[in-house]
């Protein structure tokens, strides 16, 4: 199939001629098929048609149909602004309670171009209900803004980076990458929630398959699908697809996971656990590598259902094969308060196949006692390797994670390091420590704790950091803070420990008055001074009450021995204090083989009641300035990052973001600038200015993090530009621009009205040319939107999430009175 999609799409491209006669000869056969439908009885029933595709029973809600654009006036791009105007944001009406939004994110090459594709999204955002409606999502060309293929839905959430689209890989094996699509709605005449999922072909949106599920209530149903590995040996990404729902009248849950093919969405197997009351059951799966020496992929699943009956909750861990689902193995605890989850991780006993961890959670009520077990377990058998486990005292008296990331003792294997923390009521102390063990046996190397007084009274945070000291082994930093109550005052530490003993390379400590009074973090990089070692930066805030005053600090560490190449430092007074927001150091900015850094930082005064926001750009390996800049006011903000190179000058650039408030005009003025790294030569800026308004690069697009993000294919980075208006606290996009890096200029922009924009539903249905009624010309329509792949939602008249020769057959008998639709 995908062989013949790439073939239609080329002729698409390059043979416009073959499709004129292909069109001439479709209209043709549809005056003849027109004649013949007059005929009293003749294909009444287009289910008794021969060789007339089923009508699918999986496609979910209504709403959920293709939109094209058949009006002649309707551009197929977004439109493109004058290179230096960002347009003005929407003003929000006061008295109304919902605002249009747009949205935009990097999703991938989807029509093999080269160049990255931006999938768009509009709706509404509601500020009583504090959550967002997407209402229509289109895939567009990055370069141009052409649309590529659209899709209204219905989608609600209250986050708008929880979006209704993500990328499923490439399920048909076309070289480009395909989407998945969310949807949700309720229908309050019949009182059902249909929540639904379609997996579409990326270049043209054309739908390879969809399941839906639905149930009674309004958030009483929910489906989701992820991409994941080859299940079944034939060289293609398959899909995992999560679904729940609940009856009201027998009071249940039921959640349930299904291994489908990706191209086609025929079921591996699935799996399902039913529960008493909402939300009375869950169930997820994670796909991984073999386990079982088959070669292929495994499933683990994890479930829970609740028996009211009984008043306990069954957990279950499920490894399973991932093409015929046959389980492996499986671990089960029951109790009134109990949860088990099962998650995969890499080989640690060295028979060369994924392992598992197991975490075991359960509260003893009667007791006020919580114990928290993490076990390893061998990926094929379930056999434990090694476990660890702590108590405390209360519903969250106990905690424990573990970090699988490192080799510490040179084995060429995965060790473990365990973070654990407890509560003792009686003493009114808390405990945290970290435990550093062999992954193989669970023998430990080393082990560190400290105990802070109350409830949450100390934290630990301990992570491999890579090799710090060239002794071709993993190390290992740990973060504490701790509470005395005595002396009120809290201390926080960041201590460099060997991987393998455990001897400490070195320390840094701050100490601050109050529960909040100090705070300590490292902030990952690597090697600063080109000693071949990793190195570190060290970001700090303490409070001294007396002086009411915080100061907060970058520091850049050796990775061996804790030397100190440079610091930043910033304070501010007790009202709204200082920090370090945090520092960038991942780009190379002069050109000179190391990398440099950007410490962002704000503080205030509470004598002018003024704020002051600022960043500098400093060379890494001595803390040499390059450059600075700052804003102060009222209600003003500055940030910056570092961004691959902009100008095409072979150094990283970076991009500042500012905001401002003028108390006269009670406006807002905010600015994108793009700069040259190693100088702050402002290579173009963009700015807006109105009430309660913001302006981002790249606001809420986790994907461009894992793209290159270059639209034009000039070699040079490119972005998405947003902007839009705050409503209490939230940022609500109305309009977002794909901006050229070196120039700024705007490729194309989409804003929040677009998606009102499109031709509304015809009172006819199937009537494509809104005559009032339905004609051959309809039809004529439908299948030249077949041939052209501008696809219209309108035209699927039997709702079954495709326009093919089913929706021409069905208005052809419509217009000749033969059916009714």
């Amino acid at each position: 199939m995908h062989t013949i999609g790439a073939i239609i799409y080329d002729q698409r491209r390059k043979n416009n001629v073959n499709v004129n006669k292909l069109r001439n000869i479709i209209t043709a056969l549809i005056i003849a098929t027109m004649l013949i439908g007059m005929l009293p009885g003749v294909m009444a029933d287009p289910d008794n048609a021969p060789n007339v595709p089923a009508l699918s029973t999986g496609m979910g809600i209504s709403e959920e149909r293709r939109l094209g654009q058949t009006d002649p006036n309707a551009s197929m791009a977004y439109r493109a602004v004058d290179d230096y105007y960002v347009p003005l944001v929407l003003a929000l009406d006061a008295t109304l309670p919902e605002c249009s939004f747009t949205h935009g994110i990097t999703l991938g090459d989807f029509n093999g171009d080269g160049m990255d594709d931006v999938i768009l999204f509009n709706g509404t955002y509601n500020s009583i209900t504090y959550t967002y409606t997407f209402e229509y999502v289109s895939a567009v060309n990055g370069c141009n803004g052409t649309k590529l293929w659209d899709q209204r839905i219905v989608y609600k959430t209250g986050a708008l980076d929880n979006t209704p689209a993500r990328l499923a890989g490439d399920l048909d094996y076309d070289g480009m990458d395909d989407v998945i699509m969310n949807s949700r709605s309720y229908d309050p005449v019949v009182g059902e929630c249909t929540a639904s999922v379609h997996v579409r072909r990326g270049y043209d949106g054309d739908l390879f398959w969809s399941q839906s599920v639905t149930s009674n209530g309004t958030y009483s149903a929910g489906i989701w699908a992820y991409p994941c590995c080859d299940l079944n040996y034939d060289g293609m990404d398959d899909v995992i697809v999560v679904s729940e729902s609940y009856d009201s009248a027998a009071d249940e849950y039921t959640a349930g996971v299904r291994a489908i093919r990706g191209y086609d969405g025929e079921e591996f197997w699935n799996q399902s656990v039913t529960g008493d009351g909402w939300y009375g059951a869950y169930i997820w799966a994670y796909p991984y590598d073999d386990l079982d020496y088959d070669n292929s992929s495994a499933i683990i699943v994890n479930s829970q259902s609740y028996d009211s009956a009984t008043g306990e909750k069954t957990a279950t861990a499920h490894v399973k094969q991932g093409y015929g689902g046959a389980e492996l193995w499986n671990q089960s605890v029951a109790g009134t308060d109990v949860s088990i989850w099962a998650c995969p991780c890499e080989d640690l006993d060295c028979d060369n196949r994924s392992d598992v961890i197991m975490d075991l959670q359960s509260y003893d009520s009667a007791a006020d006692n919580k114990t928290v077990r993490i076990s390893a377990i061998r990926g094929y058998n379930g056999a434990e390797l090694w476990n660890q486990s702590v108590a405390g005292d209360g519903p969250d008296g106990a905690g424990m994670w573990v970090e699988l990331r490192s080799n510490l003792d040179s084995d060429n294997t995965s060790d473990a390091i365990v973070n654990l923390q407890s509560y003792d009521s009686a003493a009114d102390e808390y405990t945290v420590g970290v435990h550093a063990i062999r992954g193989y046996d669970g023998e430990e190397f080393w082990n560190k704790s400290v105990t802070g007084d109350g409830l949450g009274g100390a934290y630990i945070w301990t992570y491999p950091y890579d090799d710090l000291d060239s002794d071709n082994l993993d190390d290992v930093i740990v973060n504490f803070r701790s509470y005395d109550s005595a002396t009120d005052k809290k201390t926080a530490i960041v201590h460099a420990i060997r991987g393998c003993g455990g001897a400490a390379l070195w320390n840094r400590s701050v100490t601050g008055d109050g529960w909040a009074g100090a705070d300590m973090w490292v902030h990952p990089c690597g090697d600063l001074n080109s000693d071949g070692g990793r190195d570190v930066i060290i970001e700090s805030v303490s409070y001294d009450a007396v002086a009411d005053k915080y100061t907060a600090n970058a520091d850049a560490i050796r990775g061996y021995d804790g030397d100190e190449f440079w610091n930043k430092s910033v304070t501010g007074d007790g009202e709204c204090g200082a920090y370090i927001m945090w520092v960038e150091s991942d780009h190379d900015l002069d050109s000179d083989g190391k990398d440099d850094a950007i410490v962002n930082s704000w503080s205030c005064n509470s004598a002018t009641g003024e704020k002051t926001a600022g960043m500098c750009a400093i060379r890494g390996y001595d803390g040499d300035e390059f450059w600075n800049k700052s804003v102060t006011g009222i209600d003003v903000a500055m940030w910056a990052y570092s961004y691959q190179d902009l100008d095409g000058d072979n150094n990283d650039d970076a991009i500042v973001h500012s905001q401002s408030y003028d108390p006269a005009a009670d406006e807002y003025t905010a600015s994108v600038h793009a700069v040259r790294g190693y100088d702050g030569a402002e290579l173009w800026d963009k700015r807006v200015t109105g009430k309660d308004v913001w302006m981002e690069t790249d606001y809420r697009n986790p994907c461009h993090y894992h793209s290159n993000q270059d639209f034009d294919c000039d070699n040079l980075e490119d972005m998405l530009l947003s902007a839009g208006i705050s409503v209490d606290d939230a940022y609500i996009p109305t309009i977002v621009c794909a901006v050229k890096g070196d120039c700024g200029t705007s490729l194309w922009c989409n804003s929040a009205s677009t998606g009102a924009e499109h031709p509304a539903a015809p009172s006819v249905t199937g009537d494509l040319n809104y005559d009032g009624k339905l004609t051959p010309a309809d039809a004529i329509i439908v299948l030249d939107s077949v041939v052209s792949g501008d696809r219209n939602e309108y035209a699927d008249v039997n709702n079954d999430g495709a326009v093919n020769s089913l929706d021409t057959l069905m208005i052809l008998q419509a217009a000749a009175g033969s059916i009714a639709i």
